[in-house]
């Protein structure tokens, strides 16, 4: 049985989970209203949004975390994304410090983080 690649089913699960209430997202996608848009399908906003730029990034931090629970995912995002980041007019030290929340990784980041850890958990179970 071939299984599918953990990027991909944390996309779907994101654009399920955490797309539909995004501030950011189109009203509308190819006539849909994107709420309603399939897990499936990506919108036209995920190329600029910060949750999907830094997807591998986010996908090894919630691996290594899943390996040492000593290990903050929140802090480790903030230090190795947000404390580098540039996608945002806000980026930086009022974006870190979450004074203004105009990133979707700042905004929606502890229901990222919750996702990602159900989706890594669920690989790290199902392979041993």
């Amino acid at each position: 049985m071939r299984h599918e690649n953990v990027l991909n089913v944390m996309r779907r699960a994101i654009r399920k989970e955490i797309c539909p209430t995004c501030f950011r997202r189109e009203p509308y996608v190819d006539g849909t209203n994107s709420t309603e848009a399939r897990p499936t399908e990506a919108r036209q906003c995920e190329a600029g949004c910060s949750i999907f730029i830094n997807l591998p990034i986010l996908k090894r931090l919630s691996q290594k975390s899943i390996h040492d629970s000593t290990i903050s995912l929140e802090d480790e995002i903030l230090e190795k994304i947000c404390a580098r980041c540039e996608s945002d007019e806000t980026s930086g030290d009022y974006c870190r410090d979450r004074t203004i929340r105009s990133c979707p990784l700042s905004r929606y980041g502890f229901d990222v983080i919750e996702v990602l850890e159900r989706v890594t958990s669920a690989y790290a179970n199902h392979s041993r």
